[in-house]
């Protein structure tokens, strides 16, 4: 897997523009059955505990019933990136990290808009 410098971060941002910060957790018969409804609880309560202004959002299938719980993060100055596999220790890294402090969260990155 190829690490990512910051010209690949820039152009994935393009790609997809920035919509205002969000978090779309996918809430449909598979997520749910692999602890989704705990993964957005922990986004809702925690983000308004620590006072992060982000939209939570709940969405249907995001296609890789797989990697379940998945979840949509946008944030401002970041691409548009879905992390897999969204348990509570995760969901508290990602609000941390990604949210907090702008740095992805690259071992839960399942998929991300490039140019190719």
């Amino acid at each position: 897997m190829k690490k990512l410098n910051k010209e690949d971060i820039l152009a994935a941002s393009k790609t997809n523009p920035y919509t205002g910060d969000y978090v779309k957790v996918g809430i449909s018969t598979c997520g749910v059955a692999a602890g989704a409804q705990d993964t957005l609880n922990v986004f809702e309560e925690e983000t308004k505990r620590l006072g992060i202004k982000v939209d939570i959002r709940r969405c249907g299938c995001i296609g890789m019933c797989y990697a379940e719980p998945l979840v949509e993060v946008s944030a401002a100055g970041l691409p548009k990136v879905t992390y897999g596999k969204v348990d509570k220790n995760v969901a508290l890294e990602i609000i941390q990290e990604h949210l907090a402090h702008g740095r992805l969260v690259d071992d839960y990155i399942f998929d991300m808009p490039m140019n190719r």
